[in-house]
């Protein structure tokens, strides 16, 4: 699994600068195998995904649990989702360069960052929007740090074309405008770590006590290396690099060595992402258990209402309601009731009062959701010398122990499944010159 990852995430940071040389320059060999391996990976990604359902190390493509994984489950989605931003990408870099389809490419491959968020340890979060932010925040530094070594390795080795004095200004105007970028990127690359750290890790005794804490501590001295090639290079290379580029000489010795480091942090990178595909299959040191609670908002003449129900399945359930009026908390409410109403019509609504804790909070316990389904749950709310208040609340709730996949995942994998089939045969009409393969 880590190694199927290893694949899936080196060319998903890669693949964005091989999709740009791609389109302007024809270096087709770095897209192609960057895309292979992309769909290497993911595939033998989801195919493990499954097994884990048969108690197996891969499912078969054709067998059940595979189509259960990818047509009716979220992670399913996501793949499905990847597949189809990664061949729009490599569709727009067939066709004839155009600055629109620059653009469209970067927001293509920026969702695609994305989808690997939100497959990540990040959206398994409580609150998973700031973690899954930072996580793709970190993922784009990564992809403009690692992926603009290679393309810039590329750049370097196209310059063996010049000569000497002309070879070391270039390398030495590259080489400081790539600084730029990747002191950027490593700083965005440090924030977010450390915030990954306090959400996965918490503590310093968890780095040696966990397994997630000793690969971390082996990322970070892959990481500390890789850092110290970047450092070498800004700051003893560059600067003698400069020096000969205002003098006009010629310092091919040197120009040869930053090559060779170049190759050396590309390496490395390529380690770290192994280790950090490790950590994407392990289990972090801090774990968060996922809310399964069922919460809406909404107002109601001068009311703000917040409902929590925990733990939102079928049962015994904690019914929370929030009480807030211009912004202060309603302690005197003369009574609040909750009225349950499920969508079989054979079955009679109940009702129940809820308790005031003094600080605008109304609660009760009970098992009023006797049965999986569709419910409403009526909020009302009476006070003295006001109107009453109503409000409706329409919740799904799920037998204990059932999933949290949303209802609508089969529908809307068959409709990225109907997408990629068309993004597929557009590829086929700018690719296939024979009509019987371009048909099949």
């Amino acid at each position: 699994k880590a190694w199927a990852s290893w694949l899936g995430l080196s060319a998903a940071l890669y693949l964005p600068f091989d999709v740009y040389a791609f389109a302007l320059h024809r270096h087709w060999l770095e897209a192609v195998v960057g895309a292979i391996n992309l769909l290497v990976g993911w595939v033998l990604g989801l195919l493990s995904q499954a097994g884990q359902v048969n108690g197996h190390e891969l499912a078969w493509p054709w067998a059940p649990e595979t189509s259960q994984v990818l047509m009716a489950s979220r992670l399913g989605l996501i793949w499905l989702a990847r597949l189809a931003l990664a061949t729009a990408g490599i569709w727009l870099a067939l066709g004839k360069p155009a600055s629109w389809k620059r653009w469209v490419g970067f927001v293509l491959l920026l969702g695609l960052l994305l989808s690997i968020s939100l497959g990540s340890h990040a959206a398994t979060e409580a609150q998973p929007a700031l973690p899954v932010l930072a996580d793709w925040l970190h993922l784009l530094g990564m992809c403009f740090w690692f992926g603009g070594l290679v393309f810039f390795i590329s750049g370097l080795r196209a310059l063996h074309a010049v000569d000497g004095r002309l070879r070391t200004g270039l390398v030495s105007v590259t080489v400081a405008r790539f600084s730029l970028m990747a002191l950027a990127s490593v700083a965005v690359i440090g924030i977010t770590g450390l915030y990954a750290f306090s959400l996965r890790v918490g503590t310093l005794n968890s780095l040696e006590t966990t397994l997630y804490g000793h690969t971390l501590l082996s990322k970070q001295g892959v990481g500390g290396a890789l850092l110290s090639l970047a450092a070498i290079n800004l700051l003893f290379i560059s600067p003698r690099l400069k020096r000969d580029r205002q003098a006009g000489a010629s310092n091919l010795a040197l120009v040869k060595r930053f090559e060779s480091m170049v190759r050396g942090e590309i390496i490395l990178a390529g380690l770290l992402l192994a280790v950090v595909s490790l950590l994407t299959y392990l289990p972090p040191a801090k774990t968060t258990p996922p809310s399964t609670d069922l919460k809406e908002s909404t107002f109601s003449g001068d009311l703000a209402m917040d409902i929590s129900i925990s733990t939102g399945h079928v049962g015994q359930n904690t019914f929370t309601l929030k009480l807030k009026s211009l912004g202060q908390p309603v302690q005197s409410a003369k009574q609040v009731l909750l009225r349950f109403t499920p969508s079989l019509k054979d079955i009679p609504p109940s009702e129940v009062q809820l308790i005031g804790q003094g600080n605008g909070d109304y609660v009760t316990q009970g098992s009023y959701l006797s049965l999986p389904g569709s419910w409403q749950v009526q909020a009302v709310v009476r006070r003295d010398q006001e109107f009453d208040v109503f409000a409706n609340f329409d919740f799904f709730v799920k037998a204990p122990g059932a999933d949290n996949q949303d209802v609508f995942a089969p529908r809307l994998a068959g409709g990225l499944v109907l997408t990629i089939g068309l993004l597929f045969g557009l590829l086929m009409l700018s690719l296939a010159k024979k009509p019987a393969l371009r048909y099949g």
